[in-house]
Formats: structure tokens, sequence, C-alpha cells
């Protein structure tokens, strides 16, 4: 037998073309052992989603043909509902189905049922009537003619993980599914309706074509760590209150659309906004709680941010570094108070004015004023730290400025 490859009788060696050509002749060895190859086992296709269309518990469902008879069905369970189908004509309200279903755990298929004028609405919303709310109403399949979904259809719905919109749907209210605390990511026409199950690492907008954000998306939702938003262009009310776990959140894009408030959590590490315009009414309002901030160190604003707010981000002790908007001409009344960490801060050639008590008592140790600044007002600079402060105004003083051994002008 041949071991050594360059022992054949050409003197060529074993396993490589002869000759080295391109009709050169590939010589193997007869005694190497051969890999059989492995037969190839498909990916079995993804379960159904719980409780939506393809769900195989449908093909059993039950089919009620009055509001009535929703009444007599079995109580079901959160993770085992009673799947049924309604047929029933010109529905007026959709809290008549929840006050039918109350305290019975439902998968709801409306595929067979019609809504007065093709508009799906909560009558609670209106007058706040009891009963307007469903905490067990888990999935539901909406029907072909539907055409509007009004304020409020399933606000509160607790136990709703999933909902099909038709496409005959044009016209959807921004809090429809607000407080839907289970609901997963639900999109409609580039708008992200829902997504409370929502963790960790979230990004939204960009290549997946959402550009509207609407009211309560992510509210309450503690599991989200990290966000980040790019090309967005409405932003609703409330999208992420109370979502406490949240540390870092950036945001891009051009707000045609804004909300009265952007509505930032306490909680947050880093906030960038630098990419950001059309931010509500020019001005931005940070802290929720005065006073207690204490994780929130790097903040980057908005490059079309005119005004900082009173208080904006008054006793935020952590802040270390901020970065301000070039078009900034107004920081407000103890926007800066407290921040004992922060020891330096440029101030942009915009700025006009600085409101009393703006950098008071923070951790400032040199400062520069630019010479577009005409208002300085009282205990702006209060700061013990405060040691350094360059004027290039130089036609009118700089008054109010306080170091740790004195004051300066």
């Amino acid at each position: 037998p041949i071991n050594n490859p360059t022992d054949s009788p050409t003197g060529n060696p074993i396993n490589s073309p002869i000759g080295g050509g391109d009709d050169a002749t590939e010589v193997t060895n007869p005694l190497a052992p051969v890999t059989p190859e492995l037969p190839v086992t498909p990916e079995p296709p993804p379960p159904p989603a719980p409780f939506g269309p393809a769900d195989p518990r449908w093909d059993t469902a039950e089919t009620v043909t009055s509001l009535a008879g929703l009444t007599s069905i079995s109580a079901g369970s959160a993770s085992d509902p009673v799947f049924i189908k309604l047929d029933v004509a010109d529905i007026g309200y959709i809290d008549a189905i929840y006050a039918a279903i109350q305290g019975k755990y439902v998968a709801l298929d409306l595929s067979g049922s019609t809504f007065a004028g093709n508009t799906l609405v909560n009558n609670w919303g209106f007058n706040e009537t009891s009963g307007g709310v469903s905490d067990t109403l888990v999935s539901v399949i909406l029907p072909g003619s539907l055409t509007e979904i009004g304020d409020e259809a399933f606000y509160g719905c607790l136990a709703l993980s999933s909902v099909t919109i038709p496409a005959s749907v044009t016209t959807i209210a921004t809090d429809a599914f607000s407080g839907c605390t289970v609901l997963g990511k639900t999109v409609w026409n580039g708008r992200i309706l829902a997504w409370a199950t929502a963790s960790g690492d979230v990004v939204l907008g960009g290549t997946d074509g959402i550009t509207v954000i609407d009211a309560g998306v992510f509210q309450n939702n503690t599991n989200i760590t990290s966000l980040t938003v790019s090309g967005v262009t409405s932003i609703g009310a409330n999208w992420i209150t109370g979502c406490t776990g949240l540390r870092e959140i950036t945001i891009s894009g051009a707000l045609t659309s804004p909300p009265t408030s952007l509505g930032l959590p306490g909680g947050l590490i880093s906030i960038d906004l630098s990419g950001l315009s059309g931010v509500p009414g020019t001005s931005i309002y940070y802290n929720p709680s005065v006073g207690t901030n204490t994780s929130l160190r790097t903040l980057k604003l908005p490059a079309t941010l005119t005004t900082i707010g009173d208080n904006a981000f008054y006793g935020c002790t952590a802040l270390e570094s901020v970065t301000l908007p070039t078009a900034l001409t107004t920081i407000g009344l103890t926007a800066f108070f407290n921040c004992t960490s922060l020891q330096s801060i440029n101030l942009p050639a915009t700025l006009t004015t600085i409101e009393g008590r703006a950098f008071e008592n923070t951790g400032l140790q040199s400062v520069t004023i630019p010479a577009s600044v005409t208002v300085i007002k009282d205990d702006a600079f209060f700061a013990p730290t405060l040691t350094t402060v360059t004027l290039l105004r130089d036609t009118a003083p700089l008054t109010n400025c306080q170091t740790g051994g004195g004051s300066g002008e």
C-alpha cells in the first residue's frame, strides 16, 4: 500500500491533480475511510401563536348567536380559555360583550358578527359606566366588515394577548389598546399599537417600517432595559410611563406630531436625544420626581431644542455629562439645581437667558459665558466649587455668581 503521499508510481502526490493542468485527473486513495452523509432533518414548522387565528382550538369552537348566550358559557382560564364564535348582527358597543363574558376567560371570533356603523366603540369611554373593560378577554378576531376601532375600544383588557385586525379597518384611535398589559407586538399600517410583552433591549423604527408610536404602547412595562427608537414621526402620550426598569434610551427622527411631553421615566442612566427634532413645545422637562433622581449620568439633548424648562433636571445628583443643543436660547429656573456631580458644561453661542439658580449647588469648577448671553438671574451659578468664570460679553457684568470662598463677577 502507498502510505507516503509522494510514493506514487508517477511521482505525483496522492489526492492532488496530476500534472497540475486543467485536464488533470485526481487520484484518491481507495483505502481512505468514507464518511457517510447523514440525512437532513427538516426544521419543524413553528407552533401557531397561542389563541391566534391558526390555533387549532378554533376548529372546535362553540358557536353562540346572541350576547345573552355568552352568559351561560363555561368559565375557562387564562391559559385555557373558552373558544367562541359569536354570530350577532349590529352590535352596538363592545362593552356589551365585556359585560356578558364577565368572569369568563374567552377567545372570541367575531368574524361572523357586525358592529353598528362598522365601528367598534366602547361606550364606557364616553360616560364612564361600569363594566366597560374586560380582564378576561384573552383573544379576539375582528370582523372583516369593520372599518373603525374607536377610543379606548380595548382599554384595560388585562388578559388580551392576541388581536386580529382585518384589512377593512381604515381608522384606529391612538388609545384603542392602551392598558393591554399582556398584548404582544401589534403593528398596523406603520403604527405600533401595543407591545406589552417587550423586554430587554428593544429596537423600534427604521427597518421595521414603524413611524408612529401609539399612546401607552409600553406603559408600566418593567421588563424593558434599553430602548432605541429611530425614524418615528409621532409619539403618543404615556408611551413609556411606568417603565421603571428602563436604563438607557435613544430617540432619533423628526417628530411631526409630538406629545405634550416625552414622559421619560425615572431610573434612566443615559438619555440620548441628540438625533431628535420636533420636541414638544421646543422645551423639555425630565425629572419626574423633583429632588430625588440619583441615576441619570449622561444626557444628550436635541440639537433643535431652544428651551430647557424650569426644574428640568433638578436634583439629578449623578449627572456627569451634558450635551446642550446648538439652538438653545434659554435655561430655566433651577434647571440643573443640585446636580452635584456636574463639574463642567459647554454653553452654546446661541444662549441668551440663564434663569435664577439654574446651576446652583452643582459641581461646576469653571464656566465660560458666551457673548450671546444678555440675562443671568439671581444665583444662577451659586456653586461652592466654582472658581473660574470667563465672560465673553464685555458690555455687561456677570452678577450673582458665588464661589466657595466668596463672590465674583
